[in-house]
């Protein structure tokens, strides 16, 4: 389960400063070197909708963390 924070906003859900390469990341969360899937019908800026994201969406489960992948272009 994850922190709220004072705000009432999960802790996961704060914008990050810079892309968090190899780490994890929350759906709610965006950073500076977010660009868009091909695929994404939302036009929500956060990691769920960001190529560099790999939340393994195509598969049957996706996750609920994912791992930031940024340079690397992940397929869409």
């Amino acid at each position: 389960m994850r922190a709220v924070t004072d705000a009432g906003r999960r802790a996961g859900d704060r914008p990050l400063k810079e892309p968090r390469t190899g780490g994890s990341v929350w759906p709610h969360q965006c950073c500076p070197a977010f660009t868009p899937r091909q695929t994404a019908m939302g036009i929500e800026r956060e990691c769920w909708y960001c190529r560099f994201a790999d939340f393994h969406l195509k598969e049957q489960v996706p996750l609920d963390v994912g791992i930031c992948c940024w340079p690397k272009k992940q397929l869409d």
